[in-house]
């Protein structure tokens, strides 16, 4: 789970419920630390973030929440990258969207 100042002591709190084998918390890191933890990772799902292009820059497959900002513009770009949006934006995208693209991809 990647975040930093303003998500606060959120991440902290959403953590605990997650099976700690199964999570590692990346708050507030320098970029290179960030970009070798990342990849490590079999994958990445985040949102129209800057730390989405970094994944999408290291070659990770990926799924990003797309907003309302342009994405013809802002999409991070690599071939495994997945956008997933909504007419409704980022708040229509669901979790059960999430799950279900996620399971098409495994």
């Amino acid at each position: 789970m990647v975040g930093g100042e303003a998500e606060g002591d959120r991440l902290q709190r959403l953590s605990t419920v997650l099976p700690t084998t199964r999570i590692q918390l990346a708050q507030s890191l320098p970029l290179v630390e960030l970009a070798w933890r990342l990849h490590q990772c079999a994958g990445f799902i985040g949102h129209d973030s800057g730390i989405s292009h970094l994944a999408a820059a290291l070659g990770l497959p990926g799924l990003v929440l797309w907003g309302e900002t342009n994405q013809a513009i802002w999409c991070p770009r690599g071939d495994r990258i997945t956008v997933l949006t909504s007419n409704g934006g980022i708040a229509g995208v669901t979790v059960g969207d999430v799950v279900a693209e996620v399971r098409s991809r495994l």
